[in-house]
């Protein structure tokens, strides 16, 4: 099953090596990449296939804050999927 062209996929933790390497693969097959991390710019933030960067708490030291603002940037992106 092939998804639309337009589904749009926030990829957390931005700041992990790993992040850069999704969004690079996810934008590359036409997904609308958005990313979130608790750092102020990380590697990930500035792919090309990055829609916009997310500055949240971290999901380690305020996760109940980290859960608010993600469920928050969630909705303002129309987010089909989280990862």
């Amino acid at each position: 099953m092939r998804l639309p062209e337009r589904s749009v996929v926030i990829v957390t933790d931005a700041e992990c090596s790993s992040a850069l390497s999704c969004i690079r693969t996810l934008g590359r097959s036409g997904y609308h990449v958005f990313a979130v991390g608790s750092d102020l710019a990380p590697a990930a933030s500035v792919s090309r296939y990055v829609k916009k960067y997310f500055q949240t708490a971290s999901p380690w030291s305020d996760g109940i804050r980290f859960l608010q603002q993600l469920n928050q940037i969630r909705d303002q992106v129309s987010a089909d999927f989280i990862l």
